[in-house]
């Protein structure tokens, strides 16, 4: 057995794929990493049922995946000591409170047009987010959060003053202001190392990727930290982090083949090494 279990932690919007969601730019090395030995953990603004679509779509072994879904609603994995509810092979934790329509009286009572997903027809998410009808209806299917949009950027940032004020979580996108009552990622993230025996088992050493504010705890946290550039300007308060020199997904290849790939190989040629050896 491994010494090391190697985790690869990963933001997906902007940090995986780019604004046509299309994981096939990255999903050979996804796999490739998985072959070498590495569990991977989704954290994301996304809901669980998008992340499973992705996994469908995929054919990612589910055993190798993990989710913090819905930016720390919940999370699930096949694993988990403590859980909710089964959706598939997955054990699910729900770590959120699930938004009532009294939560969203606040954006509708400022009166400058907001919309949420729930507001919208299947077909105007589509319009909005560019996403396929299957994963737009995965998209509406929020429990925790609700993105929010508005013709005027101005009503958006007041709004989410507002909802920071109320204690809730905020994170003010290019496009869209997403509010929950949530723990955020990185709380999510230490719960599901707590609760998941392999992720937890004092041997993972993580290499976390991200490109918002929203991801940035998670990489402080990490073993390594990656930044991939994009719309937001944040970065991780420690110097020894790396920077893709192009946005998604290309630039998360970039790091993936520079820095992770040859450690991981390093690592699995090690591991057959051990194993090979003749015992004493």
């Amino acid at each position: 057995m491994a010494a090391v279990e190697p985790v690869i932690l990963a933001d997906i919007d902007g940090t995986l794929v780019d604004s046509s969601y299309d994981l096939a730019p990255v999903y050979p090395r996804i796999v490739e990493a998985m072959t070498l030995g590495a569990s991977l953990v989704l954290a994301t603004t996304k809901t669980l049922d998008e992340v499973l679509l992705y996994l469908d779509v995929w054919d990612m072994p589910r055993r190798r995946v993990y989710v913090v879904a819905e930016a720390g609603g919940l999370i699930a994995g096949y694993d988990l000591m403590d859980y909710d509810y089964m959706r598939g092979d997955y054990r699910v934790l729900e770590l959120g409170e699930r938004l009532e329509e009294r939560d969203l009286a606040v954006a509708y009572g400022l009166k400058c047009g907001v919309r949420g997903y729930r507001d919208m027809r299947i077909d105007e998410v589509m319009n909005v987010t560019g996403l396929s009808r299957e994963f737009a209806e995965a998209a509406r299917r929020r429990l925790f959060t609700e993105s929010l949009s508005a013709a005027d950027r101005g009503c958006l940032e007041r709004l989410e003053e507002v909802y920071k004020g109320l204690g809730y979580f905020t994170h003010l996108g290019r496009r869209f202001l997403t509010i929950g009552r949530i723990p955020g990622k990185a709380a999510a993230v230490r719960t599901l190392f707590r609760l998941s025996p392999l992720l937890g088992s004092g041997e993972a050493y993580v290499m976390a990727f991200g490109d918002a504010d929203m991801d940035m705890e998670m990489l402080e946290e990490a073993d390594e930290a990656y930044v991939v550039p994009s719309y937001s300007p944040a970065r991780p308060n420690r110097s020894d982090y790396m920077l893709a020199p192009m946005p998604a997904p290309a630039g998360w290849i970039y790091l993936y083949d520079k820095y992770v790939k040859p450690w991981l190989a390093g690592l699995s040629r090690g591991v057959a090494a051990l194993e090979a050896a003749p015992s004493q």
